[in-house]
C-alpha cells in the first residue's frame, strides 16, 4: 500500500493551478480524477480535435504545461510530483499520473505567476535585447533537453514576411477557419460564462466591431473575407505585432518521438512565468512555426499550403540559426507590456468542472 496523498484541499489546489495552462484556442481539454493517492489527467478528444492537429500535438503541448504547473504548484506545498505518461495516449482517457512525495523542487518561488500568466495579443513596448530575463528563459529550456529557445531579432524581414503570409492563412483554409471560429466567443461575457474559448475583441483586436462573431460565422463568410482585404490587414497587423517586440523566441527539439511535445510544453510554461515576472507580455504564434513542425512530421492534410510551410522552415532556420538536427515547433513575440486588465484575461473552467473524486 503505497502513502496517501495530499489532503483534498491541497489537490484542488494544484488542480487550480493546472487549470491555468495555456492551451490551443483556450480549449482546455484536460479534466482530472483523485483516488486518494494518485491524481489521473484525462484527455477529452471532443474539445482539441482537429483536421489541421490530427495527432493533438497542441494537447501535447498543454499537457507539458499542465505537468509543469502541477510541479511547481506541488512545490509551494512542500510536495514533489512523480509524473507516469501513458505512452498510448489514448484520444480519451489518462495522458499521465501524478503522485506525490514530501519534498521540494525549488520551483515555488514561480507559483504566483500561474494565474498572472496570459496571453498578450496588444503591441509590446519594446525592449533591451540584452535583459537578463532572456538568460533566465534559456535556463528554463534547458530544463529539459533536448528543448532549446532560440532568439531572434523582431525586425528580420523575411522572418516578418512568411509570418504574415502564414497569418493570412487563416481566411484561406476553410478547415482552419472553422475550427479555429468554433472556440471564437462573441463577448468577453460569453467567454466568461462559458469559461473557455477566446473573446473576439482578444481574438482579432483591431476587426471593426461591425464584423460579430456571428457574421464571421456566416455561410460563405471565408470566401468573402479571402477576397477582401482582410488577409492584408493581418498580415500587417502580425507585423506590427512581432515589430513591437522585444525578441522572438523559438522553441525547438531535436526528438521525434512520439512524446517529444510534452518537455516542449514544459518548457515553455517556465519561459513564459519567467518573461511575466520580469513584466513582458507574451504571445504564441503558432501558425508561422507549429505548422512547420507537422509539415517536418508529414502530420499535414494534402491540401494544405505545403509549399509555404517548407519555406518556413528554411526561414526559420536562417533567422534562428538552427542546428540541422533541430525541429522548430512555437514562435513566441516577447516585449515589455503592463498586465492585462482582468476582465481581458480568458476564462477557465472550475475545479468542480474538472476534478471527479474516485474511490481508492
Amino acid at each position: 500500500m503505497s502513502a496517501p496523498g495530499p489532503a483534498l484541499s491541497v489537490v484542488r489546489a494544484l488542480v487550480g493551478a493546472a487549470l491555468q495552462s495555456p492551451s490551443a484556442e483556450n480549449n482546455q481539454p484536460f479534466v482530472y480524477t483523485w483516488d486518494g493517492e494518485t491524481l489521473a489527467v484525462i484527455h477529452q478528444a471532443h474539445r482539441a480535435r482537429k483536421s489541421l492537429d490530427p495527432r493533438f500535438h497542441t494537447s501535447m503541448l498543454t499537457l507539458g504545461c499542465v505537468l509543469e504547473s502541477l510541479d511547481i504548484a506541488a512545490d509551494a506545498h512542500g510536495l514533489r510530483p512523480m509524473f507516469t505518461l501513458n505512452h498510448g495516449l489514448p484520444e480519451d482517457g489518462p495522458w499521465a499520473e501524478v503522485t506525490f512525495e514530501r519534498g521540494t523542487s525549488g520551483r515555488a518561488a514561480l507559483a504566483p505567476w500561474l494565474p498572472r500568466r496570459s496571453t498578450d495579443r496588444r503591441p509590446f513596448g519594446g525592449g533591451p535585447a540584452s535583459h537578463p530575463v532572456f538568460a533566465r528563459v534559456e535556463a528554463e529550456a534547458s530544463r529539459h533537453p533536448p528543448v532549446a529557445v532560440r532568439r531572434a531579432s523582431p525586425q528580420e524581414p523575411e522572418l516578418l514576411a512568411f509570418s504574415a503570409r502564414a497569418e493570412a492563412l487563416f481566411f484561406h483554409h476553410e478547415a482552419l477557419y472553422r475550427e479555429a471560429l468554433h472556440w471564437l466567443r462573441s463577448s468577453a461575457r460569453e467567454a466568461r460564462s462559458r469559461r473557455d474559448g477566446v473573446p473576439l475583441e482578444a481574438a482579432l483586436p483591431g476587426l471593426p466591431t461591425a464584423f460579430g462573431a456571428a457574421l464571421l460565422k456566416a455561410p460563405g463568410a471565408r470566401e468573402v473575407l479571402a477576397r477582401s482585404p482582410a488577409p492584408w490587414v493581418a498580415g500587417r497587423l502580425v507585423t506590427r505585432q512581432l515589430r513591437s517586440s522585444a525578441a522572438l523566441l523559438l522553441l525547438t527539439t531535436r526528438d521525434r518521438g512520439d512524446l517529444a511535445l510534452v518537455p516542449v510544453g514544459r518548457a515553455l510554461l517556465g519561459c513564459w512565468l519567467r518573461l511575466t515576472e520580469a513584466g513582458f507580455g507574451v504571445q504564441p504564434h503558432s501558425l508561422a512555426s507549429l505548422f512547420v513542425y507537422e509539415e517536418m512530421l508529414g502530420a499535414l492534410p494534402s491540401y494544405f499550403d505545403h509549399g509555404l510551410m517548407q519555406q518556413g522552415l528554411g526561414t526559420l532556420r536562417r533567422a534562428f540559426d538552427l542546428d540541422p538536427e533541430e525541429l522548430p515547433v512555437l514562435l513566441l513575440r516577447t516585449g515589455l507590456s503592463p498586465s492585462l486588465p482582468p476582465g481581458a484575461r480568458t476564462p477557465r473552467r472550475t475545479v468542480d468542472e474538472c476534478l471527479t473524486l474516485t474511490a481508492v
